[in-house]
């Protein structure tokens, strides 16, 4: 319906659009939008009704009748409380709006249910949500402190999505809606995922009689340490349903029920026959980080795949969700994340940019936030460490220090900080289509699919879109909140660009020497600048550093450095103290001979060779730095200092 104005007490009240979630309850199928609170206002299908005192008892007996309305409440001769008697309470604001016109009528108003104060949205109460920038991007570190590393914005909008749910459902999910992962092993005992459990099934083929083993680690030096085979599973699992108990993290869909599948190969009879028993035991929602397997998909893969996907639920099918992988490639159309009725995802940063692991495809659905050990990792479930006695040991697989330096293994052995790759945006996305099943499970998995997609927030840059998709990005950055709103049939919510932190501009490598470090200059920016900060026992020694681009740069473009010490460096006028050029060798080395106490600057641009003009963007280059002694072989390499880009899990 078109937005409208009702006289409503002692003011007006303006009504933006309705939505009718699916629900067999008469009382529960018409909900409104107020336009200028935001507030959902429910119609219990009752209305205030008020004649004009000169109005006969034949006129009001036959307005009543007309119009479907029987009298609930006589509250004297002239004033009545009448109750709609049709299948729904769609048509009711419309109905008060036209008596409203007439000169017999006084007052006709819908009566709403409003949700008291005391009933409002409360974010969960987690102690590591404030780390879980992928949720809400507030552009600021768990401290509270600005970061360049996070934009404002770069996120899932899932905080949101709940607020969403909460103002409708009273719940952030469904318990009702079932998540199917599938992976090599998951940690049932952990806290996140009790009471949520549900026909966790092991088809590997080599004939474990339990489906969730525990077994020694063979590079432990204590016999009395047990593993879990669980690390990638547990994790997936984590972000996907995650419980809201207080402690740890919040999965994206905290309510829905787990659904554990252990597999070890992954042919068309293999996915067969998990996703049958995936639909006979009432999964919703398929979570696949193994999607690109580097060979096509076989027929009955394809057929596997179409029969979950249009018969499951009920015949309205299973939404599937495929990882498109982290090899730094392009998908062939034939592998199973570019089935089409799968949502073949892809990941971002916390900058907002994508992931420059993530495999590219031309059936890309959406992207959604999957960390970048460069920008900000994602912080999950991880398995507990166990003994032969099943006693818990705070040990934990994750860093030995969480981001701010607190101590992670004695206070957080359940969780990790320093997840990342497609196979953690692939478990939000199924989280997400999750909480789209619990605003309306009488979707079907295609139905799904669209929405996503449809809601979806275009970031990068507008030429990388052709028709509304990209290669890379897909339709775009999940967005939950509108996704939400889709479902529900309410109005979509525009969002800005992911903002960009004022110290965005500088990116700090102190603790990346000796270290590859993947960075490119976006498309809509003039450079790419960062800072490094000698230590002590550095000054007077050598700095050597190198850059390279992969073998797709564009050659018609140059992309220069300048480095600059205690100053931004500029191109002009030689306010700067070196520069190189990376032209068609797509390598180049250059040093600082002897390192002064202080902060250098490094500068990367590019410039366009056809125009002679210094261009924006310039796309992916590694950078390596390494302090060495002013003559002979290198002295040290600090591989082993904080930056930890050997405890990343990019799987």
């Amino acid at each position: 319906m078109n937005p409208f104005t009702l006289k409503y007490g002692h003011g007006d009240i303006s009504l933006l659009s309705y939505i009718v979630p699916n629900s067999s309850k008469k009382e529960e199928k018409s909900f409104f939008i107020e336009k200028k609170s935001k507030n959902i206002l429910q119609s219990t299908g009752f209305i205030y009704l008020v004649f004009d005192h000169r109005v006969t008892d034949t006129y009001k007996k036959e307005l009543l009748k007309n119009n479907k309305l029987k009298v609930s409440e006589k509250l004297d001769n002239d004033s009545f409380i009448a109750f709609l008697m049709t299948d729904s309470f769609d048509g009711i604001v419309q109905l008060c709006a036209n008596l409203q016109g007439l000169a017999e009528i006084k007052i006709a108003e819908p009566d709403f249910k409003i949700l008291c104060k005391e009933y409002e949205f409360v974010l969960p109460t987690d102690d590591l949500l404030e780390h879980q920038w992928y949720l809400d991007n507030k552009g600021k570190d768990s401290l509270g402190n600005e970061d360049w590393k996070y934009r404002k914005g770069a996120d899932a909008k899932v905080t949101e999505a709940w607020e969403l749910l909460h103002s409708i459902t009273g719940n952030i999910g469904s318990d009702t809606i079932t998540i199917a992962v599938l992976d090599k092993g998951f940690d049932l005992d952990h806290p996140d995922f009790q009471g949520k459990l549900v026909a966790p099934k092991d088809f590997s083929p080599f004939g474990f009689s339990e489906p969730f083993k525990i077994f020694q680690d063979g590079q432990s030096s204590d016999p009395n340490i047990m593993f879990t085979n669980a690390d990638h599973g547990t994790a997936c699992a984590g972000i996907a349903c995650a419980k809201s108990n207080g402690k740890g993290i919040v999965g994206v869909a905290p309510n829905a029920k787990l659904m554990p599948i252990i597999y070890n190969t992954a042919g068309g009879r293999d996915l067969r026959r998990m996703f049958r028993y995936i639909m006979k035991n009432g999964g919703d929602v398929i979570s696949c980080s193994f999607g690109n397997l580097g060979q096509p998909m076989d027929s009955l893969a394809i057929r596997s795949i179409k029969e979950c996907t249009t018969e499951g639920r009920g015949g309205k099918g299973c939404v599937i969700v495929f990882a498109t992988g982290n090899d730094y490639s392009f998908l062939k159309d034939n592998e199973l994340a570019n089935h089409p009725n799968v949502i073949a995802v892809g990941a971002t940063t916390s900058e907002d940019t994508f992931a420059p692991y993530t495999n590219r495809t031309t059936n890309m659905s959406v992207v959604a936030p999957g960390g970048w050990g460069h920008t900000g990792t994602m912080a999950t479930t991880d398995p507990g460490h166990i003994n032969r006695h099943g006693t818990l040991l705070a040990l934990g697989k994750g860093p030995a220090k969480d981001m701010e330096g607190l101590d992670f293994k004695q206070h957080h052995h359940f969780y990790r900080f320093n997840a990342e790759g497609t196979s953690f945006a692939c478990p939000l996305v199924a989280g997400v289509a999750a909480l789209v099943l619990s605003a309306n499970p009488d979707l079907t998995a295609m139905e799904v699919k669209n929405i996503l997609e449809k809601t979806a927030d275009k970031i990068g840059d507008a030429s990388e879109y052709t028709n509304g998709h990209s290669t890379n990005f897909g339709h775009g950055r999940i967005n939950a909140a509108n996704a939400i709103r889709m479902a529900f049939n309410m109005p979509l919510k525009l969002y800005p660009p992911a903002e960009l932190p004022s110290t965005a501009f500088v990116k700090p490598f102190k603790h990346n020497y000796g270290k590859d470090i993947k960075s490119q200059i976006l498309a809509h920016e003039p450079f790419s600048m960062f800072k490094f900060s000698p230590s002590t026992h550095q000054i007077g020694k050598r700095l050597n550093m190198s850059i390279s681009v992969p073998v797709d740069h564009d050659m018609s473009k140059v992309l220069t450095a300048f480095v600059k010490h205690q100053g931004e460096p500029t191109p002009f006028f030689g306010a700067h103290d070196i520069q190189a050029q990376i032209t068609e060798d797509m390598f180049v080395e250059f040093s600082i001979d002897k390192l002064l106490p202080g902060n250098y600057f490094l500068k990367i641009m590019n410039f366009d060779k056809h125009t002679f003009s210094w261009a924006n963007g310039g796309g992916a280059f590694t950078l390596n730095f390494t302090v060495v002694p002013n003559a002979g072989p290198p002295e040290e390499l600090f591989a082993n200092l904080d930056f930890r880009d050997g405890d990343i899990l990019r799987v």
